[in-house]
């Protein structure tokens, strides 16, 4: 609109007044479903074990006869029963920094003398699963994890103590449907919390700027009363989700860019 009325010699003092009445409406219930596993997940999880596997050795390590049924896993090839990928409740995964509730963790652990390399996948803090890479390593000793904070894309990476058995380690891995719902419940809840945040630093901001920017340098009890008002009103509509309707001018509208 500024734009426009820039290109034709105008701005927006030269528009009249226009009374309007703003409509606000929360949308219907929306209901969504979730889907973690089978061959293409489990296909791309695969993979990215084994990209992080070739951050931390030779890269034509990666075409060893030892990889070549993850890799053809990955490809959808070879043998049908062989699925290295599983989802894991049971295996406790080292302890790290935290970046975020909603953190991704992948680690990759590999032994030379058991020749075994593993790989362990936790998604938003909470969806967790375990790759057998290849039990038949005979690469070097790894024990290395990479942790991304999805939300501010901060980034850490450590090399950590290797577990006494690798082996032992997955021994018991396996589903278990009441933890993978209690996984998704914890990832749910923690969007919400900052979902809601946001919501409450945008509901503050929006009443501050009515009722206190721009009307002089002195804060009256008034402008408090009516800041407290807004707010009040804001954080029940949103939690009731109740529908609203506003009388306002849409020049002021135009002009505070809402």
């Amino acid at each position: 609109m500024t734009q426009t009325l820039k290109g034709s010699g105008k701005t927006i003092e030269d528009i009249p007044s226009i009374p309007v009445k703003l409509k606000r409406h929360f949308p219907g219930t929306l209901k969504l479903s979730a889907s973690i596993g089978g061959d293409i997940h489990f296909r791309s999880i695969a993979k990215m074990a084994l990209t992080y596997l070739a951050t931390k050795t030779a890269p034509l390590r990666l075409r060893n006869a030892s990889l070549k049924g993850l890799v053809n896993f990955i490809m959808g090839q070879g043998d049908p029963t062989f699925v290295p990928v599983s989802h894991d409740y049971e295996t406790k995964f080292p302890e790290t920094s935290v970046l975020s509730e909603l953190q991704h963790r992948i680690f990759i652990f590999a032994s030379t003398e058991e020749k075994t390399a593993i790989g362990l996948l936790e998604l938003f803090g909470n969806l967790r699963f375990s790759i057998i890479l290849t039990n038949e390593w005979d690469g070097p000793n790894l024990s290395h994890v990479y942790i991304v904070d999805p939300i501010t894309c901060k980034q850490e990476e450590h090399e950590l103590y290797p577990p006494i058995n690798i082996k032992e380690t997955i021994a018991a891995r396996g589903y278990n449907r009441s933890r993978v719902e209690a996984a998704f419940n914890s990832i749910f809840s923690a969007v919400q919390k900052k979902v809601d945040s946001s919501l409450i630093s945008s509901i503050i901001d929006q009443a501050m700027e009515k009722h206190m920017v721009g009307k002089g340098p002195i804060i009256t009890a008034e402008m408090i009363s009516n800041l407290a008002r807004e707010v009040s009103l804001e954080f029940v509509r949103h939690s009731s989700r109740i529908d609203s309707e506003e009388d306002i001018d849409l020049k002021d509208f135009i002009k505070n860019g809402k």
